[in-house]
This record gives C-alpha cells, structure tokens and sequence, in this order.
C-alpha cells in the first residue's frame, strides 16, 4: 500500500485507537466502518511519533449504543454444481482390467514403486495391499 502523502512508507493505521496493519484493516466488514479519517500535518506526527511520518489512517467502527435493539446480519452464498457429463460405468472386466494396465503403466505408481508413497514403508516394502495383475 502506498503513502498518503506520495513518500515510499505506509501510513499508521488505527482502528478505535489501536496501532494495526493492512491486514487487520481488511478484514473488518464494511458496513461495520462509522467513519474513516486522514490526518497528514505535522502536529500528527507529534502526537503518534515517527510512526505517523506518512500520515495517519484513524478508522472508526460503529459501537451498540445502550437501551438499543440489538439485530444480526447474516450473509453467505452456496453453490450446488453437478457434472454436465457422466462417464459410463466400465461393467466388461476384460475392458476394466486393461484400462487400468494402462493407467498404471502411465502413472508413478506402477507396481513396483507403489510401496514407496505409503506412510510406513520401509526400504521399498510396503505395508500396504499389492495389486496383482
């Protein structure tokens, strides 16, 4: 993020008057902003120090107020999807078997290094079930 005042540093950003970074700024929820306001003179940087050479970023966010009501908001979005096209199941075991000969011959996991990718094996001996041709 660039400087308010064009220089190469960052502004202090205080969120209800805590010191906080660009990260924690954006995360909070817009509609929970009461107001934003920008100080860039001097007198600033005799209040917060040499942290504020590049200006400061003052964000006010909205507080419950006493004898209010008090309301929740919810937002959220869920997406179904579903495949726009199905394979056809594989039911001749002639076919079966040779496609996944092939898949094998074609993959890292052949036969002989299979072993090697489970947790536990040792020295190329696996703990896990062989498939057999």
């Amino acid at each position: 993020m660039g400087s308010i005042n064009g220089g190469g540093g960052s502004p202090l950003i205080l969120i209800d008057g805590i010191a906080s970074q660009i990260d924690d700024m954006l995360r909070l929820n817009p509609t929970d902003i009461e107001s934003i306001t920008t100080l860039r003179d001097g007198g600033t940087a005799a209040i917060y120090g040499a942290r504020a050479a590049f200006g400061v970023l003052m964000i006010e966010t909205k507080k419950g107020k006493l004898g209010g009501r008090q309301t929740i908001s919810y937002n959220n979005y869920f997406a179904l999807s579903k495949r726009t096209v199905m394979p056809d199941p594989i039911t001749d075991p002639y076919i079966y078997k040779k496609l996944r000969r092939v898949a094998l011959e074609n993959s890292p996991w052949n036969d002989n290094s299979y072993g090697t990718f489970f947790p536990g094996s040792r020295n190329g001996q696996s703990s896990a079930p062989r498939i057999h041709r």
